[in-house]
């Protein structure tokens, strides 16, 4: 019985540490986005950068 219970308390606590790092990755980091274009633009060797619009 015991095990029974700890077993579903492990299932749980990994449920929720999944939920919750779903939730995580799904929020842009726009610092970082913008740390990284501002390391990549002035390496452009053709072309213009482009930034994409996001319907968000």
């Amino acid at each position: 019985m015991k095990k029974n219970m700890l077993l579903g308390l492990v299932a749980g606590l990994a449920a929720l540490l999944s939920m919750s790092a779903l939730a995580a990755a799904g929020i842009a980091d726009y610092a970082r986005e913008k740390k990284w274009a501002d390391e990549v633009v002035p390496g452009l060797v053709v072309g213009d950068p482009v930034y994409l619009q996001t319907p968000r």
